[in-house]
């Protein structure tokens, strides 16, 4: 077809009275539709050039007869690309339950059928072409049977990795091998094989990812200029625009926090990752050489016992666990070039494993979980340690060796810094102490520190030290109260010190820099160190520069000092109130993209045309049981495309016309929102040209699966709003 409308005649273009020298053919019957009404379907392209689509949407200009162009994809960039600025993606979904049944099983609804069906059916995931294989399959046997669809499940793997496998299975062979082998390079498709090692029945974390993939060495690119963290980043979002792995949770600044991959890709994946003797485990324990190892929780002790046994653990680059490790654990001393030792799911680790833990000197990646309450001190040992992750942990305070990490860039948790202990200490020898600490606070790499506990009573804790460090990105941090005024005077006094240093130095273009406080446990007023922050603003001429801000607690008296930061991009407050003044202050910044209101009451506010000019996504929770929304001028909110309202109590649209807010795509409302305030909020997507969707909150973290095509709606040739 392309090649037909770039041999269209320059004499029959659409737009012309008629055909005057059309060439033979199907062409000239593009220069007939011209003067009807037409639906064009594209089906399945991969990319197009920028020529072949001009000469497209040239060919099929608007002729006011409501005509339209379909073009599907699997690639979210040319979904995006080729979209008209006022056209629409549309992800489509896969098939469901009910109709995944209909189209595997053809009418047979035995229970003993259906019930073993279920795994089979599940490691479809609705995905259209694989349900016809295994329908195709299941109607090659005289009297299919649950047994058989189990056989079949187990067998699903090999049937989609192997060439010589069953052919009613060829085409989705071809499919998911055409997506493995045109990734860009060996680096990008072990990072893929990597992910197979996971369950497929529990969402991933992005930052997780990233963080094994780095200490595993699998980000490595020949291109000098780019970092590792740039390579395994960029390698995420390749799987995510190629629907490889879909999003399972969304955070409010629009970046996928978790996700998962396809059922069908991951039969795929974990079947060609043990074939080359990448990963095992221990559902299956195969070979004796592993570079992976995952030691699942549903498998006796007797049986971990054996597999590790059975296998030279010297070679082994990384375990995880999930559940029992049972013998996996017996003997951290056979490890010998472990990288990644995730235990954050283990649940029979103990204190006294750790100090053979400390001796795996390759170790990059360490987690732990809720059965682990302290650290040893031979944890410095880990010399090469990039990340340290304890948020699952029981551990509430870090020994001081965890600062002299010299590799350390992410330590995650919620603790506090040990205090030495000065009994025995001269003044003199207290003062050596601590300029050591400080010192080695000014070389460490930590990057982020997420988080620690301040209550003003340590002298040199994280709030104390964290001046010292030039390299932190991102920083959270829990105010607590003792029940002590002077306490509460440090705190602040510490906190400002902090937060000035913090935010000193300018930011670059892409650059990111995070705080978040949790203040809400303080008596109301005792935080003035906000305040304080603003004042010293003022009178000094001192700019923070920050991108992202949390803030939990009484905001009262906090307004000024968040307008003082125009650099962010990305807010977040959660007060008892949100005043007038508050509303008034956040109007004004001028780089907001991001902004979430979390609060008991909101007083009345209107937003105005001219404010929030580039706010792109707004979630409001109003917990009153009769809320109140802001109201919206007109023309205000220019950029907003979602806007989210999970307020239980919500009535309806509570005057707000959002027909105005032209860019608008969703809306999620509170799962249990009442069925005539659904309805209003419906009707009045309807009535808007952009058809936003109306989606329960829980959509913005669990988006609806199976996002394997992506739809290019052009409203180009559209006569009338629908």
């Amino acid at each position: 077809m392309l090649k037909g409308l770039h041999g269209l005649a320059p004499g029959c273009s659409p737009g012309s009275p008629g055909p005057r020298s059309a060439p033979a053919g199907n062409v000239s019957n593009f220069c007939l539709i011209s003067y009807f009404r037409y639906l064009i379907v594209i089906d399945d392209v991969d990319d197009i050039e920028e020529e072949q689509w001009d000469t497209i949407t040239s060919a099929f200009e608007g002729n006011g007869e409501g005509s339209r162009i379909v073009v599907t994809t699997t690639f979210r960039p040319t979904a995006n690309r080729r979209s008209d600025p006022n056209g629409c993606v549309y992800k489509m979904r896969t098939l469901g339950t009910k109709d995944s049944m209909t189209v595997a099983l053809r009418g047979r609804y035995a229970a003993e059928l259906v019930q073993g069906s279920e795994t089979l059916l599940r490691k479809c995931d609705g995905l259209p072409l694989a349900l016809v294989s295994v329908a195709r399959q299941l109607s090659s046997e005289d009297e299919p049977t649950g047994k058989f669809c189990s056989e079949l499940s187990s067998k699903l793997g090999s049937y989609l990795e192997r060439e010589d496998g069953e052919p009613n299975f060829a085409r989705l062979r071809d499919v998911l091998m055409d997506n493995y082998t045109n990734l860009s390079d060996l680096t990008v498709r072990t990072c893929l094989l990597y992910l197979g090692m996971f369950p497929n029945d529990r969402p991933l974390r992005k930052n997780v990812i990233i963080r094994r993939w780095l200490a595993e060495g699998y980000a490595r690119s020949e291109d000098i200029t780019l970092s590792e963290h740039s390579v395994a980043n960029g390698n995420f979002k390749t799987f995510i625009d190629r629907n490889i792995i879909q999003p399972v949770k969304i955070s409010k600044s629009a970046e996928v926090k978790s996700c998962k991959t396809h059922g069908i890709m991951h039969e795929f994946l974990l079947h060609r990752s043990m074939c080359e003797k990448f990963i095992m485990c221990s559902h299956a324990p195969r070979d004796k050489i592993v570079r992976h190892l995952f030691v699942h929780g549903d498998v006796c002790n007797n049986k971990s016992s054996t597999m590790t046994t059975n296998v030279d653990l010297s070679r082994v680059r990384s375990l995880t666990v999930c559940g029992s490790a049972g013998g996996a654990i017996s003997d951290f001393g056979k490890y010998k070039l472990m990288r990644v030792l995730d235990l954050e799911e283990c649940t029979d680790l103990k204190d006294n494993h750790l100090k053979k833990v400390c001796k795996l000197w390759n170790l990059r990646y360490l987690s732990f979980g809720h059965s682990i309450t302290r650290l040893p001190k031979e944890i410095a040992k880990l010399k090469l340690l990039e990340t340290l992750a304890l948020s699952k942990a029981a551990v509430t305070v870090l020994p001081v060796e965890v600062i002299g990490l010299p590799c350390l860039t992410v330590l995650i948790g919620k603790f506090k810094l040990s205090d030495q202990d000065c009994t025995s200490s001269s003044e003199l020898e207290q003062l050596s102490r601590s300029k050591e600490l400080e010192e080695l606070c000014r070389t460490c790499k930590l990057e982020t520190l997420a988080g620690f506990v301040a209550d003003g009573r340590q002298k040199q804790g994280f709030l104390q030290l964290m001046i010292h460090m030039k390299n932190l990105r991102k920083v959270k941090i829990w105010c607590e109260p003792t029940g002590d005024i002077r306490n509460f005077d440090d705190l602040n006094n510490d906190l400002v010190k902090a937060i000035q240093q913090y935010t000193r130095a300018p930011l670059g273009a892409g650059d990111i820099r995070s705080l978040s406080i949790d203040f809400q446990g303080l008596p109301r007023g005792s935080l003035h160190a906000l305040q304080d922050l603003y004042n010293h603003s003022i009178s000094s001429h001192e700019t923070y520069y920050l991108s992202s801000l949390k803030l939990h607690g009484d905001l009262s008296t906090s307004h000024e000092f968040v307008a003082t930061i125009s650099s962010l991009t990305d807010l977040r407050l959660s007060s008892a109130t949100m005043s007038q003044d508050l509303l008034l202050a956040l109007s004004g910044m001028p780089f907001l993209l991001y902004l979430t209101l979390i609060t008991d009451e909101i007083e009345s506010f209107v937003i105005k045309v001219g404010t929030f000019q580039c706010l792109r996504r707004l979630h409001l929770v109003v917990q009153h049981e009769n809320p109140a929304l802001p109201e919206i001028e007109e023309g205000a909110l220019p950029e907003l495309v979602s806007f989210q309202v999970p307020c239980k109590h919500l009535a309806g649209p509570s005057g707000i016309e959002i027909i105005h807010l032209q860019k608008l795509q969703e809306i999620e409302l509170h799962p249990n929102v009442s069925q005539s305030a659904r309805l209003q909020w419906e009707a009045a997507a309807c009535n808007h040209p952009n058809r936003p969707n109306v989606l329960p909150f829980k959509s913005i973290d669990y988006l609806p699966k199976g996002q394997t095509r992506l739809c290019i709606q052009s409203f180009r040739t559209w006569a009338s709003k629908r």
